[in-house]
């Protein structure tokens, strides 16, 4: 999840969301919820990807099944 949030700010790498999206899905693939929660709105807006609703729906389901209230609320509005 960090190298992500390092890819995803700049932080002593080049800015890049690709990458950013590919170690979030890593940690929310791991059961991380800030991760998922992430990675949902990456494919639900196509930041760094392409925009995938089927994607997005399944990475925001686990960060909700974690209790993540972001992705509940982001959940009901799609």
């Amino acid at each position: 999840y960090n190298i992500g949030y390092m890819f995803e700010q700049g932080y002593g790498v080049r800015k890049n969301l690709k990458n950013a999206v590919s170690f979030y899905e890593m940690s929310a693939n791991d059961g991380y919820a800030p991760a998922a929660l992430k990675v949902g709105i990456a494919y639900l807006k196509g930041i760094g990807v392409k925009a995938n609703l089927k994607k997005a729906l399944y990475y925001l389901q686990i960060s909700a099944r974690e209790g993540n209230k972001n992705a509940n609320q982001i959940l009901k509005v799609i």
